[in-house]
């Protein structure tokens, strides 16, 4: 048996595909399997080695502890582990982390239940769901800690008390995701003063967006793809991704039979969200071709429904090529 690490991580990464996980997932093991490649510095892999490794969870960035890190190196050993002692890859799913703590209280467990069905109703895609629910589970315990056992009792100061006390385990640059995934439960529960207390916590994304092509660079990729220095496949791919702004895990995962070749359409299961798209391409210029848009409005159990006319003026800007 090959127990070098890359000899394993080639087994791992042929057994994730052959199981159909996605290429995001598998790109996740590559990238830990390359850190654990740096780690053993041409030793043979060991469940000893393996412990060593999966206790390397402060983050190089930010020196500070990452659940993130912590979730992969454990995961990727946990793999590694089964594959030295019983020759084969146990692929078996496990929870992350137990999905955190969880609340004691009648009302708090209620509470969790029917945002865990809410969250099911509205189709979230069960990564969503586990950083969401992860999130306000974990603010419902912070509140039982305090002595507060039912939400009503909670006041605007409980969140940013709540933020604060993040900060032992995260990053001030990683409240941003936290944010993010606790201002939904908020909105749900139909407290807006929470909501509002959450937003005058200002919070702001660590890493800005990037911002998209100009006009200019868009020509220059485009005569770069035409030139013949750079080879097919990749200027397919390129191009694709320019003209359709699909995400690389998408692209990645794209077949030939997921193009109507007649119909000028590529239909896909997008990765990160499960959701299915359908995207409309032409092969050259073309006016006065009907497009068909849907639209679908998410109105949440707490809502409030009135009477009446509602209308929204949106602006569509289509291209030649890819509306």
């Amino acid at each position: 048996m090959d127990t070098t690490v890359s000899g394993i991580g080639a087994v791992v990464v042929a057994e994730l595909r052959a199981a159909g996980y996605m290429e995001s997932t598998v790109g996740q093991y590559a990238k830990s399997i390359k850190a654990l490649t740096e780690f053993a510095s041409g030793r043979g892999y060991s469940t000893s080695l393996g412990a060593e490794f999966a206790s390397m969870t402060t983050s190089v960035r930010t020196g500070r502890f990452s659940a993130q890190r912590r979730f992969d190196y454990r995961r990727l050993v946990t793999v590694f582990d089964s594959y030295v002692q019983t020759g084969r890859v146990d692929l078996a799913v496990r929870g992350r982390g137990g999905g955190g703590p969880r609340t004691e209280g009648s009302d708090f467990v209620a509470l969790d239940a029917v945002w865990e069905a809410e969250m099911g109703r509205r189709g979230l895609a069960p990564a969503t769901r586990e950083a969401y629910g992860r999130v306000a589970r974990s603010y419902l315990v912070f509140l039982e800690g305090h002595g507060i056992a039912v939400l009503d009792e909670a006041d605007g100061a409980s969140v940013l008390a709540f933020l604060e006390s993040l900060l032992d385990r995260w990053a001030r640059s990683s409240l941003f995701w936290v944010v993010s995934n606790f201002r939904p439960f908020l909105k749900f529960t139909g407290r807006a003063d929470l909501v509002n207390a959450l937003n005058l916590a200002g919070i702001k994304r660590f890493h800005a967006i990037v911002p998209v092509l100009g006009d200019g660079d868009e020509e220059r990729v485009v005569r770069a793809c035409a030139s013949g220095v750079v080879s097919a496949r990749d200027a397919a791919i390129t191009l694709l991704a320019l003209s359709t702004g699909l995400r690389a895990c998408d692209i990645v995962a794209l077949r030939m039979g997921d193009v109507d070749w007649r119909g000028n359409t590529i239909g896909i299961v997008q990765q990160k969200t499960g959701n299915p798209l359908t995207l409309l391409t032409y092969p050259g210029p073309i006016s006065n071709d009907p497009v068909a848009l849907q639209f679908q409005q998410q109105i949440g159990s707490t809502d409030a429904l009135r009477t009446g006319q509602y209308s929204k003026t949106l602006t569509f800007t289509l291209s030649t090529t890819a509306p």
